[in-house]
């Protein structure tokens, strides 16, 4: 761990130092909290934390450690949004431009609602439908904390093919091309960093933002061109909207020649969101 720390600070740190105005992609999960550490062992940088409008409860511990860290902390609209489905993996990915044609692509992070849950988000009202926006994007280096052991869910296994790389106009930094879950944890344990107990201990589902309860039966390819009970309306009966399987592969390898720094390999994942989780 603490060799990969000093080839992640040598990576970071000529960028860093370099920048008029840089930025942190930061969800507050362990990852990025790391991530955030090592760039102000560097120099005070303000962080980009994507905030979702519903389910505030997973919000509280990113709240507690920007008012803890007196960090500077933004957020931005994205400018497209887009559905994918692949067996019975389905996500809304949300896109943020950065610059010219260039986007940070983020999928939201749902899972299938099951009968009876009360809250939950519905696939068209609240993600397909959410306001976008046409933003600036002012920072000239964007630090990102992709590991390339994690899950690409797109495909079988991936890997950070280049740890620098430009994301439009922003220089892209990627450090962790290394990393593994067992340093980020030994990393926050050695540093002693905040991290949401009872999302990783616990194992609560209220605090990760890794799983939105969602409704999208009306957009499950398993349903193209059925009558589906919607719960918003009572259960009254709608039409399924799915596009079909074709239109989602064309989709994702559109997507894929866009990720210049990650190589995605094999095919998609078939299995529900949460599955992994």
């Amino acid at each position: 761990m603490q060799a990969k720390t000093q080839q992640a600070l040598a990576l970071l740190s000529p960028h860093l130092l370099a920048a008029k105005n840089p930025i942190v992609l930061c969800s507050f999960g362990k990852d990025s909290i790391v991530l955030l550490h090592l760039c102000l062992r560097i120099r005070k940088v303000p962080v980009l934390f994507f905030r979702f409008p519903k389910f505030h409860e997973k919000h509280a511990h990113a709240q507690r450690v920007m008012r803890g860290w007196d960090l500077e902390a933004y957020d931005m609209w994205p400018e497209q949004v887009h559905y994918y489905q692949s067996g019975r993996f389905f996500e809304v990915l949300h896109s943020y431009p950065t610059g010219g044609n260039a986007h940070i692509h983020l999928f939201s992070g749902i899972r299938e609602r099951q009968e009876g849950e009360s809250r939950y988000l519905c696939a068209v009202q609240d993600l397909l439908q959410r306001p976008v926006a046409s933003s600036t994007y002012p920072w000239d280096v964007t630090i990102h904390g992709h590991k390339g052991t994690d899950d690409p869910e797109m495909g079988a296994s991936g890997a950070i093919v280049q740890p620098v790389s430009q994301l439009g106009g922003p220089t892209l930094v990627v450090p962790f091309v290394d990393w593994t879950d067992e340093d980020i944890w030994a990393y926050i344990k050695y540093y002693n960093l905040p991290y949401d107990e009872a999302r990783y201990d616990a194992k609560q589902e209220t605090t990760s933002p890794d799983k939105y309860p969602t409704c999208y039966r009306c957009l499950d390819g398993a349903y193209r061109g059925a009558l589906v009970p919607c719960p918003k309306l009572n259960e009254a009966l709608i039409p399924n909207m799915a596009v079909d399987q074709q239109a989602h592969a064309e989709f994702r390898a559109q997507l894929l020649s866009t990720m210049s720094y990650c190589e995605v390999r094999g095919d998609g994942r078939t299995t529900p969101n949460d599955a992994h989780l």
